[in-house]
């Protein structure tokens, strides 16, 4: 796998976020089109002074610096307030590339016993400096109020995820029908929010088992509740993991504007993970 750059690591005990990972990170992109220059000179490179290039941070240009005045006190205690919010901020050195590059071909030797790129590199470099690949446009839909075709719409956008789950921390029991014959969810999360409006809890949650079982389906449903007071956003979790959010609950849609979206990458796994094992849930 490609090696890591150097970071900066904020030393805290909060749960990190994984970033999707790049096919060619940032560090080792940086090290190709180095050697790439060198070798249009007609210069090859030792790999320790292709790994020195890599490892080294750049210097920083002239930036301005306040010296005294009430600024710099501000600057001073909003630097104090950092350090204790997300504890010392270190960084980790950074993996040699050099190695990396030889094994996965980008690099050659030449006669001289120096190192350049490779036509598998040379090509690489030239497909990197070409126009950036356009990504699919995500995929979604707009619910639009008064639309005489916005249940049809809906009912697309959530039967695309196949035995996926539902969250919906505002939904009502008068949905389960549709949720149950018109799609193919197979999981329903929702929460106490949805009982507001419906008497003592008790009563709410016996009106909600009531409408459960006159469901008319021989597949496999299921229906949780949460007690966690955060759970808010409304969304989908596909049969293959994917994350889709919804603007709304799906007991306003028909009478305001939202839409279906794809969920970023980046929190698709943590949305997934909360979903799928929410505290408090019964």
């Amino acid at each position: 796998m490609p090696p890591e750059a150097a970071v900066l690591v904020l030393v805290h005990d909060w749960q990190s976020v994984a970033m999707p990972p790049e096919i060619i990170p940032g560090h080792v992109e940086r090290a190709l089109l180095y050697v790439e220059m060198v070798t249009r000179a007609g210069v090859g490179l030792t790999l320790a002074q292709i790994d020195q290039f890599a490892l080294l941070a750049p210097p920083g240009g002239p930036r301005q610096v306040t010296r005294g005045g009430s600024l710099a006190g501000i600057e001073r205690t909003m630097r104090s307030v950092n350090r204790n919010l997300y504890g010392i901020v270190t960084t980790e050195p950074g993996e040699p590339v050099a190695s990396y590059l030889l094994e996965v071909g980008w690099l050659e030797r030449n006669q001289a016993g120096r190192f350049t790129l490779s036509d598998l590199g040379a090509s690489l470099v030239s497909a990197l400096r070409s126009d950036p690949v356009q990504t699919a446009e995500p995929q979604g839909a707009v619910l639009i109020p008064g639309d005489e075709a916005v249940w049809e719409t809906l009912t697309r956008e959530v039967g695309s995820a196949g035995a996926g789950l539902l969250v919906d921390p505002y939904l009502r029991h008068a949905h389960l029908d549709w949720l149950s014959g018109s799609t193919s969810i197979a999981r329903v999360l929702t929460s106490k929010k949805s009982f507001k409006g419906q008497g003592h809890e008790s009563t709410a949650r016996a009106v909600l088992a009531l409408a459960l079982g006159r469901l008319e389906t021989k597949r496999p449903f299921e229906l949780r509740v949460s007690d966690e007071g955060a759970l808010h956003d409304r969304l989908v979790v596909h049969e293959n993991g994917t994350v889709n959010l919804i603007g709304a609950s799906i007991n306003g849609v028909g009478t305001v504007l939202t839409t279906t979206q794809e969920a970023p990458l980046v929190a698709q796994r943590v949305l997934r993970e909360y979903a799928e094992e929410p505290p408090g849930w019964s």
